[in-house]
C-alpha cells in the first residue's frame, strides 16, 4: 500500500490546527485504526494492521508540539502538554472520538491517536458469535474478553455493553482510562467513568464502584491484582462483571489470572475463586482478509461448564482445557482451529493466514488435509 493523500495538505507542511483536523479527517475515511504522530516523519496511519504514510512531508519538532498541542486543548487538558505521557479522549462531533496518548522521544513531542467510530458496530458486522448475547444477559459472573493490543477488545465489549443496554433495564457502569466508545443507554441506564476526569485514580473508582449500584460492570481492563481482586468480587456479590485482558487464548487467560498472584496458596484460591465464579471468556484475534479487504475477527469461546470448572479449578486438569473446548460445541464453545476452519470454509481468509495464525499448526494442517478437499470460494474483487 501506498503512502495515502491529505486532501489540501501541503508538499512540505506549516503544521497548524487546520492541518490537523485534515489529517484527522483523512483516519477516518481511510478507515484507520491509529494515527501516529512524530518528528522526522509523515503522520503514519495503521489500515489493516499495517502503518501507512500520509502524502506530505516529514514533520518537524514543532508540528509535533503544534499536533499535540490541538488534541491537548480538544481535550480540555491542557496540562497534558507538560507531562511526559498523558491519556484522554476527544471527540470530533459527526465525525468520530479519539482515544489520545501523549508522550515524549527523544525530547520531541509524539502521539498515537486510537480512531473510535460513534457507531458501535453489531455482533455481525464484528464476526462475532450470535450467542454473546446469551452471555450478556447473564445475571452474574466475570466475562473477558481477551486479545493482543489492537485486536477489537474493546470494540467487542462496546458491542456486548450496546446490546445488554437495548435489551434491559439495568444500570450500566464502565470505569474506563479513557473512556472511547459512547454507549447508548436504550432501555438501561449507563454510567462511564473516566480515570482523571471523573475519579481521581483507577484504584478510587474500583473501590466506589460497587455502592454506585450497578448490574453490569466493565473494568477497562485487568491489570494488576488489585483489579482482578475487585473483580472477582464484584462477581461474587451477584454482579455481572466485564473486562479486557491481554491473553492470547482461553487456557493463558486462566494461567495469567493466577499469575497475578504470589504464593502458591494465593494462586490456588485465585484459580478456585475465579472457577467458580467465571461466565465466559472470548478471546480474538484480527485476521487479514482474503482478497486483502481490510481484517476480519477469528474468536475462541469458553464457557463455565462443569467440566470446565473442574479444569481450571486444577492445575494439571488446565492442561486439557483446550481438548475440552473443542469437544464442546453443541455447547456453544469452540477453539480459534475450529473457528479457522470455519472461516476459510467460507473464504473469509486463505489457508496461509489460517496456517500463521492456527494455535496447533501440525494438529491443524492435518486436520484441514483429512477433512477439506476444495478450493476456497473466490471473493469478488471491489
Amino acid at each position: 500500500m501506498g503512502a495515502v493523500s491529505t486532501p489540501g495538505a501541503a508538499a512540505k507542511p506549516a503544521l497548524d490546527e487546520n492541518s490537523v483536523r485534515r489529517i484527522l479527517t483523512a483516519a477516518v475515511k481511510n478507515r484507520a485504526s491509529d494515527v501516529h504522530v512524530r518528528a522526522g516523519q509523515p503522520p503514519m496511519l495503521r489500515i489493516d494492521g499495517q502503518l501507512v504514510p500520509l502524502n506530505m512531508g516529514a514533520l518537524t519538532h514543532q508540528d509535533a508540539e503544534v499536533f499535540v498541542a490541538y488534541l491537548a486543548n480538544a481535550g480540555r487538558v491542557p496540562e497534558a502538554i507538560r507531562l511526559k505521557q498523558a491519556d484522554f479522549a476527544i471527540l470530533a462531533p459527526g465525525l468520530c472520538r479519539f482515544r489520545c496518548h501523549l508522550y515524549r522521544q527523544l525530547g520531541s513531542a509524539a502521539a498515537v491517536i486510537r480512531v473510535v467510530p460513534l457507531e458501535i458496530p453489531g455482533f455481525a458486522e464484528l464476526n462475532l458469535p450470535d450467542m454473546l448475547a446469551g452471555i450478556v444477559a447473564a445475571e452474574r459472573g466475570l466475562i473477558l474478553v481477551t486479545g493482543a493490543t489492537g485486536n477489537g477488545k474493546t470494540t467487542t465489549i462496546a458491542s456486548m455493553l450496546a446490546y445488554a443496554a437495548k435489551h434491559a433495564r439495568k444500570h450500566i457502569l464502565t470505569i474506563e482510562d479513557p473512556v472511547e466508545f459512547i454507549i447508548p443507554p436504550g432501555e438501561s441506564t449507563v454510567s462511564q467513568r473516566e480515570v482523571g476526569r471523573d475519579a481521581e485514580s483507577y484504584t478510587d473508582a474500583l473501590e466506589a464502584a460497587l455502592r454506585e449500584d450497578p448490574d453490569i460492570m466493565f473494568i477497562g481492563e485487568m491489570r494488576d491484582r488489585r483489579t482482578v481482586e475487585v473483580a472477582l468480587q464484584a462477581a461474587e456479590s451477584g454482579h455481572l462483571v466485564m473486562s479486557t485482558i491481554h491473553t492470547s487464548d482461553s487456557v493463558r487467560t486462566v494461567e495469567r489470572i493466577a499469575a497475578f498472584f504470589e504464593t502458591q496458596d494465593e494462586q490456588m484460591s485465585a484459580r478456585l475463586r475465579f472457577a467458580e465464579h467465571f461466565h465466559a471468556v472470548v478471546s480474538q484475534r484480527l485476521l487479514p482478509r482474503a482478497g486483502g479487504q481490510g481484517r476480519v475477527l477469528a474468536s475462541e469461546v469458553m464457557l463455565a461448564s462443569s467440566t470446565i470448572r473442574e479444569q481450571v479449578r486444577d492445575v494439571q486438569k488446565s492442561k486439557t482445557l483446550w481438548q475440552t473446548l473443542e469437544r464442546s460445541n453443541n455447547e456453544g464453545m469452540r477453539t480459534f482451529d475450529q473457528h479457522l476452519k470455519q472461516m476459510m470454509q467460507q473464504g473469509l481468509i486463505t489457508m496461509e493466514t489460517a496456517q500463521a495464525h492456527a494455535t496447533r499448526v501440525s494438529d491443524f494442517i492435518r486436520d484441514v488435509g483429512l477433512d477439506m478437499d476444495y478450493a476456497a470460494p473466490q471473493l469478488p474483487r471491489r
